[in-house]
């Protein structure tokens, strides 16, 4: 029984949400079957008799019918799946408790039917006043509005009202807004989509709306989340800086004005473009990657549910050590560790420390953190021993330093959660740092014509060889090699 829907659902309320459940179960408007509430009491996590054990289907018959003597499965599953359909209904009921423009609507409606004019007056001027005073201004907020004015029009054609308050027009308006923004919205998701894993996607009516905005008179500045999609699918269709910047005031100077639901997406498409002009050539963007992360952290939009991802915080970690800003990195791993799921958070919380203290050159710190850590995430792994191979080569540490170059080999070879180009690029990594390390063991026994003839094929295999893991930090150490009096050896 424990692997049923209900156990299922139940173990995804919350404490409190549990205890709420249990009151409406036992409320009489939403349940009169003693049974269903006999057998939420016994799977209640407050009952100290279920709550240590997982009960069988014959355990739950004995006790919702004691004078039973025979078990019917029959009987059981009617009562655990009526007590199911009051969990959906239960879960649905809390989420329309929060709803308040949602609420006046159907009150309205209820109102209307019953033709109970001073309380539909009240309501209405209720309604207007808990619309408007709504802080965002996305596509939802206009629906709302089309709803609210529904209501403002169809109360007054019910009264035969003549009075032309412009109702009608503002609701179509209204309608338009909602239709416009939420069009571009979807169209900015789709040709991301497009663009990393060629959906396919269509956005069908779109070319209308770009041409209404385009000819328009009417300013979409006055609709800061209209003008922020439309710069948004602009900057994702052309990758200009000049839209990059436009869609960076906007959220610098209006983003109150937009559910941080949707701000994420947005944010990760002004991410995106950065990488691309990073992968580019242009290192410039890791200032503006950085900018782009603080603004998240202090807005709290990369947080869901109280919590943010180990992939985001490595982000943020590695954006600040290229930075090379290492008081503010190590600042954000001791804030915003608990933050982090309690599955990810040692492993996540001991890699980005290590990758920290190993770019401040402490390279026996960041080997001490990864001492005995084993990753189960193979990212982590791989930048683990990529770590740890970077220190013992930057200590001397010779025998460490090959022995794990063995070991990093092996783990390639048989790790098949590795991509084949991942594996090709780090084989190679290690390869080199192998031939580069040696010359440098060599180089002050060796005559100047072999050290050249080696150093030229080395530096020949960094230019030609294809992929290449840590190629960067690769080149750097290889040209340590040729500073001996300032001059290649000749």
């Amino acid at each position: 029984m424990h692997r049923s829907l209900l156990y299922d659902l139940l173990g995804h309320l919350s404490t409190k949400e549990q205890r709420r459940f249990r009151e409406f179960v036992h409320s009489p408007y939403h349940n009169k079957n003693k049974k269903v509430r006999a057998l939420c009491d016994l799977l209640s996590p407050f009952n100290g008799k279920s709550a240590s054990k997982k009960l069988t289907k014959n355990e739950v018959f004995a006790h919702i019918y004691p004078t039973e003597k025979t078990y019917q499965e029959l009987k059981i599953n009617n009562i655990l799946s009526d007590l199911l359909q009051l969990a959906y209904a239960f879960l649905a009921q809390e989420t329309f408790q929060q709803k308040a423009l949602l609420q006046k609507k159907y009150l309205l409606v209820n109102l209307s039917k019953r033709d109970a004019d001073r309380h539909i007056e009240k309501n209405l001027r209720s309604y207007r006043h808990l619309q408007e005073s709504t802080p965002h201004r996305s596509h939802d907020f206009f629906l709302e509005r089309y709803y609210q004015l529904e209501e403002e029009d169809h109360y007054q054609l019910q009264r035969a009202m003549r009075i032309n308050e412009g109702h009608f027009q503002k609701q179509n308006d209204a309608l338009d807004l909602f239709y416009q923004i939420n069009k571009l919205r979807m169209a900015c998701e789709m040709t991301s989509r497009n663009l990393v894993a060629q959906a396919g996607y269509q956005s069908h009516h779109l070319e209308d709306i770009l041409r209404w905005i385009e000819e328009s008179k009417t300013d979409i500045k006055k609709e800061p989340a209209l003008n922020l999609y439309y710069r948004v699918l602009l900057l994702l269709q052309h990758k200009k800086e000049e839209t990059f910047q436009e869609v960076r005031m906007i959220l610098k100077e209006e983003y109150q004005l937009i559910p941080k639901q949707e701000l994420w997406p947005i944010y990760s498409f002004a991410l995106n473009f950065c990488i691309i002009q990073i992968n580019s050539g242009d290192s410039n963007y890791y200032r503006e990657i950085l900018h782009l992360y603080q603004e998240l952290l202090d807005r709290e939009i990369i947080i869901f549910n109280g919590s943010f991802t180990q992939w985001s915080f490595k982000n943020i970690v590695t954006t600040g050590i290229r930075l090379q800003e290492f008081d503010w990195t190590e600042k954000f791993i001791r804030n915003y560790q608990d933050y982090l799921l309690p599955e990810a958070k040692e492993n996540a919380i001991v890699y980005n420390l290590a990758a920290l203290y190993h770019a401040r050159r402490d390279f026996t710190q960041a080997l001490q953190l990864l001492h005995n850590v084993e990753f189960t995430d193979t990212s982590y792994h791989l930048g683990a021993k990529t770590i740890q191979l970077k220190s013992f080569y930057e200590l001397g540490e010779t025998e460490a330093l090959f022995s794990l170059i063995e070991a990093f080999r092996k783990y390639l070879l048989r790790n098949r959660q590795i991509s084949d180009y991942r594996k090709k690029a780090n084989n190679n990594m290690l390869k080199l740092v192998r031939k580069i390390y040696q010359l440098h063991l060599n180089q002050p026994i060796l005559n100047s014509s072999n050290f050249n003839r080696r150093h030229k094929s080395l530096d020949q295999q960094l230019k030609t060889v294809q992929p290449i893991a840590n190629k960067d930090w690769l080149e750097e150490v290889f040209g340590k090699l040729i500073e001996k009096d300032g001059v290649l050896k000749s």
